[in-house]
């Protein structure tokens, strides 16, 4: 028996692995602990229960990455933990309705791409959009990745 049956979806069209840390997409500070995988097309409102707000030990746990960039371990350095504990508190679940803002910068986090508007003629307003993240993988990887 094929292994590729046994599972819900190919490994193929996973576009975010369980256990990636998304990174808001404007300033780069870590929001979300992705809980499972993210696949392609899958709608952003049925998978906002698999991002986890991230937490200190997360945090922690991205100090000590041989794989980081220097730069994005810098700039985990350079907030202290009280802080970064108010950051994680500040953090919202994404949920349908929810504006994608960041707690930190209040830009949006996400990079919003029309679907399948390879001419430009889709809009926003027919709510066909594609969420596309910064994620930092799982332990690894070796850097931030953007798609």
């Amino acid at each position: 028996m094929d292994a590729l049956y046994l599972r819900p979806r190919p490994a193929t069209e996973v576009l975010y692995e369980a256990g990636s840390i998304v990174v808001c997409y404007a300033c780069g500070v870590p929001l979300f602990r992705l809980q499972k995988s993210l696949y392609a097309g899958e709608p952003a409102a049925r998978s906002s229960w698999k991002y986890a707000p991230v937490e200190v030990a997360d945090i922690q746990a991205l100090l000590f990455r041989s794989d980081l960039d220097a730069g994005q371990i810098a700039a985990l350095r350079s907030k202290t933990l009280a802080e970064w504990q108010a950051h994680c508190e500040r953090i919202e679940r994404p949920r349908p309705g929810l504006m994608a803002d960041c707690p930190a910068c209040s830009q949006s986090y996400v990079y919003a791409q029309t679907r399948g508007a390879d001419d430009g003629a889709a809009s926003f307003a027919d709510r066909g959009y594609l969420w596309k993240l910064a994620v930092i993988p799982p332990t690894g990887g070796s850097r931030v990745v953007r798609h």
